[in-house]
């Protein structure tokens, strides 16, 4: 007899699946599976009752030794009390334990697998673990109607222990219940139509299964299954029961007991829990009966697709998702309700739970049913009270809004202004809340809200604690821009109560805010926004202003009166002074009461009182201009001048007069006369009186302090008349930033004239350097320009400038600008050939670089965080730069030279070696970024100095070099192994750059040795060296290698590094980055071959998919290129596929490169990829292949 494999997880047989696909799995569950939950079992419930049972000592003996269950329980019920029996019957079936535990413990796992594999559901057992999973109308306890058997029902055949009368345990009532023609039919039509598969049952059960077995008939083959456990010892005994079971139509399923005995059923049920799900079309054809349901809602399935999503977490999602979708959904909410699915918190977010209650509140808005109302409410009530979760308060916010408004109650306002500081509720604010409060003139609920609008903190990090709005400023300005109006037409004067006193926190006592205007400014006026201004003061200043101007004279008047007379708060009278302006004949009692009192002409309150005195003198009587004009008179500037001259202080009396008179003149001849007296002691005009300060905004103007003309024509004997001191100087103007106007005036005048200048050069030499730069600028920009001028003029200037003894130790700062500006026009002229110097001009030019380099300016190490910028921006790297680019502007001329450069040029690098000082950083930078040049000058001078131009044993100096090098320099193999052989690839590999590319290039530089078989070794080293950030760059730089030479021996070296990083690291921690880069070889394949697989398996399946926190899809490249092989090999890349999303990776981007992937495999495998992705919630795939 051929042995019947024991495996630890049994395989799923064709049959089950197909019967799984067609809705045709019945599920018999014994005894076995009521143990894993802790019933007792038969024959240990029978002695419990007999030893219940009052009797003879001897007779509970002799039964106790018994083993037939049935009889057992049969004699007891006959002994026992009614009460007593079904008490120890309930205690045996933990009837009460029930009741306490929740619908996710653990107990209920094995019921809820078997629950999402089977279709109908027949059971001997009489306990209610599996009733929990079930609505009560879907189980049946005594009628068995063999016409009406409906999937997704659990037939109780031996009853319930919730109803005794049901309960079948004796002798008698299995013979009345099996004989029973009803309960045969029954039977007969399960086995008939039906796929069963038998759990947890024993032998001992099959002997009570007789008559259910003998309903089975002769069959060619079984068409029935029985999952039954054994140790592996006890093979032949399987073997011969799985014959005896054959005989009966029964195929014996065995699975392994050595490990975990029969919990190891779990384990199995679990497992083809997850291969049926995956295998076959159950999770689409319960898909599509839950969408059925939706189109046609109705008690019957609207309770049986409520019952299955609570067992199963696809059909869950799926049901939410798609659910909002669909209309009649109140008939939904309250069968749902009582599932608890509502019940949202920070520990069960669900969005598409929320999407669902914001489309029933919808439809309910549309069509009112109380009683879902009532529940919309009493589901908010629940979770508004412990919602942490910004998406489910938003959501909860919508909901509310979509209530009839007399549902709607402060404490839902409330709880908005809880959560209101979260920005992206604002949105939800503005478009939803406030339009409805508006809507229903719900005051009381809009000035509740007004108090979080206009809610602030105080930001202790800035100096004086800046006050910081709840709202960011944008979204606070969007808000009320476009709702203030009506805000202020329904909070009215309440309203003005609330804002007064968030501007008395936050203006503080002096009311001193940076605000230019309290009135809508002109478009003139818009520049004037003051630079500083706090845009939360201002928001709540402007919203006070347009309720001032609102609101009417009488119910402001008494804040009028006090922000005016009472307070000395100068935000508030300047709000006061507006709205007075605004409604002057009710208001001008307050203002004149506050004129006589001769007010304090603070810069901050000057606009709002200018402008009233000016838009309001039209109305004045002659003592209200007197008044004013004796106001005017008695203003004295002297306690506001740091300037003590009494000719100052009487002018600058006269200009402030001269403004406030400038209100009157119009209508009032007095003034008219004071002004023209104060004009003629001070004359300047006043373009904007009506502000303190004015900008014109914008670009200054260019500053001559000479004529430009004159300066060109005759440049010296102006530069020699010029007194800056005599200048007049705009505000924050010195002497010095005068003679650098003149200066840069000069450079133009050479850039226009450069022949003229250059002939003249000479008579400059008297100047300060600020002007010599300035003209040595000019040659630079003209060279740039390629105009015509003297250079040799030029050249013997700058020349005579170095060699003056006095040029080193003058302590004029421009000297230094005048070495930058002469060492960037020799490079103007040596770095290309199509605009250099003449060759004849090349040893003066050389004999000025070397005054120059003995002209170093001081470097301070703390100027050296970054280098390669440095070099390029400080005095001494642009005369290396100067000096690097003569040289290979000479070695150019003499390329046939060996040697292409002078001694005196190679010396001086070489003297550089033995120095180490901040300098030295300098000059080591230039040679690692110049090595290539400096190799075309001497090839044999930098191979013989290759290990002083990188220092090894000098880590400061190396590293100068190096990163120049490796930053700058496009790197040529022909100098790899001079990196390699002197230990400078090994030190690279340990060392720390300041920037991170270093590293990357540096390898990048050691796989193209590898592809070039100059360095093989170094990369495997690198691989098997245990540093992640080192393998992933060698994956990078390879995949770069490939995408430009795409060529079939490039191919097998990156297959060969791919399979050494596998083998290396598929058991590490960092297995999942590392390979999840890995996939981007996939590039290379063009044929899969058997023994490629497992590598493309492993890789692939880390590929990271979509990442839902950032949006971005990382295995778009392996998408791309499993398509492109899709066609050519399905079975592989089929399974390559199911391994990503098997490893719970989803990849999303690139659809249509996914669809032409799925129509290219074969339909089994495309339906376990397409289910994967239903299971996660993604469901635009569905389609493909039905």
């Amino acid at each position: 007899m051929k042995n019947i494999e024991i495996k630890n997880i049994p395989e799923v047989p064709s049959k089950i699946k197909r019967a799984v696909n067609d809705k045709k799995l019945a599920i018999f569950i014994g005894a076995g599976v009521s143990r894993f939950v802790g019933c007792t079992s038969w024959i240990e419930l029978a002695k419990n009752l007999v030893e219940k049972c009052d009797i003879k000592p001897i007779t509970k003996e002799l039964l106790l030794k018994q083993s037939d269950s049935v009889k057992l329980i049969s004699i007891c019920s006959n002994i026992l009390e009614d009460t007593d029996f079904m008490d120890e019957m309930k205690k045996s079936l933990k009837d009460k334990e029930i009741d306490t535990l929740q619908k996710d413990d653990d107990k209920f796992n094995i019921y809820r697998n078997l629950k999402n594999i089977g279709n109908i559901f027949i059971t001997t057992n009489a306990d209610r673990f599996i009733d929990s999973l079930l609505d009560a109308s879907n189980i049946d306890i005594k009628n068995f109607d063999s016409k009406n058997i409906d999937n997704h029902r659990l037939y109780k055949i031996h009853g319930c222990v919730s109803d005794e009368k049901s309960l079948i345990f004796t002798k008698n009532k299995y013979i009345e219940a099996y004989a029973s023609q009803v309960f045969i039919d029954f039977i007969d039509n399960i086995f008939a139509n039906y796929t069963v598969l038998f759990v947890g049952y024993g032998l001992n059960e099959f002997e009570l299964l007789d008559r259910i077995i003998k309903s089975i008939g002769p069959v060619n083959e079984p068409q029935h299954f029985f999952l039954n456990g054994y140790f592996q010892h006890e093979q032949e005994i399987c073997n011969f029961e799985h014959k005896y079971f054959c005989d009966m139509g029964i195929e014996m399923i065995p699975f392994e007991r050595d490990v975990k005995n029969y919990e190891q059923l779990i384990e199995v049920v679990n497992s083809w829990r997850d291969e049926l799900q995956q295998t076959t079309e159950n999770m689409q054809n319960n898909f599509d009966e839950i969408d059925k349901a939706l189109e046609n809602p109705n008690n019957s399935n609207i309770t049986t697709i409520v019952q299955n999503i609570y067992n199963n977490n696809a059909q869950k999602q799926y049901f939410f998702s798609k659910a909002p979708n669909y209309q009649k959904l109140c008939l939904w909410l309250e069968p749902l309700n009582d599932k608890q699915y509502f019940a949202l918190d920070a520990e069960n977010e669900n969005f598409r739970v929320l999407d669902f209650l914001k489309k029933v509140s919808i439809q309910n808005k549309d069509n009112e049913i109380k009683g879902i109302t009532n529940l919309l409410l009493q589901i908010v009530g629940n979770v508004i009270d412990k919602v942490v979760d910004d998406r489910i308060v938003s959501d909860m916010i919508k909901i509310i809004f979509n209530l009839p408004v007399d549902k709607i109650t402060l404490e839902h306002i409330t709880f908005i202004n809880s959560h209101f500081r979260k920005q992206h509720l604002v949105g939800d604010i503005q478009e939803i809340v406030i339009p409805v409060l508006i809507k229903n003139k719900k005051q009381k609920y809009m000035l509740l809200l007004l108090e979080t609008i206009f809610g602030y903190t105080l930001n202790e990090k800035v100096y004086g604690n800046e006050v910081v709005s709840i709202i960011k400023h944008y979204w606070l300005k969007k808000l009320l821009k476009k709702h203030s109006a009506q805000i202020i037409d329904l909070v009215k004067i309440k309203g003005l109560k609330i804002t007064e006193v968030f501007l008395k926190a936050v203006a503080g006592n002096s009311g001193r805010l940076s605000i230019a205007t309290i009135r809508q400014k002109t478009p003139n006026e818009i520049s004037q926004s003051t630079r500083y201004t706090n845009q939360y003061e201002k928001l709540l200043v402007f919203f006070i202003r347009d309720l001032l101007e609102k609101l009417s004279s009488n119910e402001i008047k008494p804040y009028i009166k006090k922000f005016l007379l009472e307070d000395e708060n100068l935000i508030f009278q300047r709000l006061a002074l507006h709205a007075i302006n605004c409604k002057y004949d009710e208001l001008k009692d307050i203002f004149w009461e506050w004129m006589k009192k001769t007010p304090f002409t603070h810069s901050e309150i000057i606009t709002e009182l200018w402008s009233l005195l000016k838009e309001r003198s039209n109305k004045f009587n002659t003592d209200e201009f007197n008044v004013v004009i004796n106001w005017i008179k008695s203003i004295d500037m002297k306690e506001h001048s740091l300037n003590e001259d009494e000719n100052y202080i009487k002018k600058y009396n006269a200009y402030e007069r001269k403004r406030w008179l400038l209100c009157l003149e119009d209508n009032n001849l007095k003034a008219k006369e004071l002004y023209q007296k104060y004009n003629s002691i001070e004359s300047e005009k006043i373009e904007h009186p009506e502000f303190y300060r004015w900008s014109s905004g914008g670009f200054l103007p260019p500053s001559h302090p000479v004529d430009l003309k004159k300066l060109c024509q005759d440049p010296i004997e102006t530069i020699n008349n010029f007194d800056p001191s005599k200048c007049k100087k705009a505000t924050f103007t010195d002497d010095e930033s005068l003679i650098k106007d003149v200066a840069k005036d000069l450079t133009a005048c050479v850039v226009k004239d450069p022949l003229r200048f250059s002939k003249i050069i000479n008579d400059f030499t008297p100047l300060d350097f600020v002007y010599k730069n300035s003209l040595i600028q000019g040659f630079e920009y003209v060279w740039q320009g390629k105009q015509e001028f003297n250079l040799k003029n030029v050249l013997d200037f700058i020349d005579n400038e170095l060699s003056v003894d006095s040029f080193k130790s003058t302590d004029d700062k421009c000297k230094q600008w005048f070495i930058d500006t002469t060492a960037r026009l020799i490079q103007e002229g040596t770095q290309r050939d199509d605009n250099a110097f003449d060759k004849d001009y090349l040893p003066k030019i050389k004999d000025i670089i070397f005054k120059l380099l003995d002209n170093k300016g001081e470097e301070k190490s703390d100027m050296f965080d970054e280098m390669n910028t440095h070099i390029l921006s400080s005095s001494n790297g642009k005369v290396l730069h100067a000096l690097v680019y003569y040289s290979l502007r000479y070695g150019r001329l003499n390329s046939s030279n060996a040697i292409k450069w002078e001694d005196d040029v190679k010396n001086f690098f070489t003297q550089q070696f033995a120095k180490d000082d901040v300098y030295s950083l300098l000059v080591f930078t230039i040679l690692g970024k110049y090595l290539r040049h400096l190799q075309f000058l001497d090839k044999v001078w930098v191979e013989d100095n290759f290990n002083k131009i990188f220092p090894v044993n000098n880590t400061k100096l190396w590293n100068a070099s190096m990163t120049a090098y490796f930053f700058h320099t496009e790197r040529t193999q022909g100098i790899y192994s001079l990196f390699k052989n002197n230990g400078h690839i090994e030190k690279a590999l340990e060392s720390s750059f300041e920037k991170g590319a270093i590293k990357e290039d540096m390898i990048s530089f050691i796989c193209i040795a590898y592809i070039n078989d100059i360095d093989s070794e170094t990369i495997f080293d690198i691989i098997n060296s245990n540093k992640k950030d080192n393998v992933l760059r060698i994956i990078r730089s390879l995949v770069r290698i490939y995408r430009k030479k795409q060529d079939k021996e490039i191919r097998d070296k990156v297959k060969k590094i791919w399979k050494g990083i596998y083998e290396a690291y598929k058991s590490s921690e960092d297995v999942d980055e590392i390979f999840a880069e890995l996939t981007e070889f996939f590039v290379i394949i063009d044929k899969i071959e058997e023994g490629d697989m497992p590598l493309l398996v492993n890789t692939a399946k880390y590929t990271t998919g979509l990442d839902y926190t950032t949006g971005l899809d990382n295995s778009y490249q392996l998408i791309e290129e499993m398509a492109r092989l899709s066609k050519k090999y399905p079975k592989e890349i089929g399974k390559i596929y199911k391994a990503i999303v098997r490893n719970k990776h989803f990849p999303e981007y690139e659809e249509e490169k996914i669809i032409k992937i799925l129509n290219n495999l074969n339909a089994q495998d495309r339906l376990e990829i397409i289910n994967s992705y239903r299971e996660k919630g993604i469901y635009k795939f569905n389609e493909i292949g039905k």
